[in-house]
């Protein structure tokens, strides 16, 4: 899962839980899988930014929220809801690594 805005992901094989994705290189290998046609499914966790996060803050390049961050003035700050892009933002990626 090359691009996604959330928390964490947990990856299904078949109905199964196979692991979770949450660090770079948000990779997963996916061991002893036999030949044949399998459902691999993404279950995405998101966080609550556009909740109780600073919805009023106009700064798209914040990469830490702190209790300043609620004392928004100036053009930083917006009367209307400033909501964040959130979840699976590019169709996941596999392949094979044939031995």
């Amino acid at each position: 899962v090359p691009h996604y805005d959330g928390a964490l992901t947990d990856i299904f094989v078949d109905g199964v839980h196979a692991g979770e994705i949450i660090f770079p290189p948000y990779e997963l290998e996916l061991k002893n899988i036999g030949a044949g046609r399998h459902e691999i499914a993404v279950k995405l966790y998101t966080n609550r930014r556009n909740a109780f996060g600073t919805v009023h803050l106009y700064e798209r390049k914040c990469h830490w929220i702190g209790p300043d961050a609620w004392r928004t003035r100036g053009s930083k700050w917006s009367y209307e809801y400033v909501l964040r892009d959130i979840g699976v933002e590019s169709a996941p990626v596999i392949y094979s690594l044939k031995k």
